[in-house]
């Protein structure tokens, strides 16, 4: 056995492609690296979900019986159910039968036989438009006369009354818009087109 060489087993040996790979895999297990957020899905797609919104009323109590010198009851009532957002609750006097005092509170007919005013809550935005802000889920049963009362001069006469009581009403829109960031009732409203 002198003369006779060891040989070895034979050794299967691994290309060098092999062993690099290996080393990089290690690494990054060790590191912690990955590449997902390199990769961009092809099927992402944006999110929103939509809130809901109560139903928006305008109650009436309906023809009123009118007599000089008596304040005639007139229930204007502007109701909402809420949102689940902050929202801009806005009431608009519509017609031409109405003027609009100097203060943006009060309402007068003809020589001012006839007055209302604006009740207490809503503030005056521009012309014959009020609005109140609502957090969310909130619930509004807000009149819109302050008292819920005409006043009658006291100095009106039949043919006045009945003259009026043809022609003369009173005409509320409402309207509820989402109050987003910092957003103003004035650019609310003009969300609405300012109608």
């Amino acid at each position: 056995m002198a003369g006779k060489r060891l040989e070895k087993p034979n050794k299967r040996r691994l290309p060098l492609r092999a062993w690099l790979l290996y080393l990089a895999m290690v690494t990054f297990a060790l590191t912690g690296v990955t590449f997902s957020r390199y990769v961009a899905s092809a099927h992402s797609q944006d999110e929103g979900r939509v809130i809901t919104f109560g139903d928006l009323t305008v109650t009436d109590s309906g023809v009123t019986q009118v007599q000089p010198g008596v304040a005639a009851q007139k229930d204007l009532t502007v109701h909402f159910e809420g949102s689940e957002a902050a929202v801009y609750v806005f009431a608009e006097v519509q017609g031409s039968d109405w003027t609009r005092g100097a203060d943006n509170r009060t309402y007068t007919y003809g020589d001012g036989r006839l007055s209302w005013r604006v009740a207490d809550g809503w503030t005056h935005l521009q012309d014959n438009v009020y609005y109140r802000e609502l957090a969310p889920n909130t619930v509004l049963d807000a009149g819109l006369i302050a008292g819920g009362t005409v006043d009658v001069s006291e100095n009106m006469t039949r043919t006045e009354l009945e003259k009026l009581s043809k022609a003369l009403s009173i005409r509320v829109r409402a309207a509820a818009v989402q109050r987003e960031g910092g957003d103003t009732a004035q650019i609310a409203w003009e969300r609405l087109g300012g109608r």
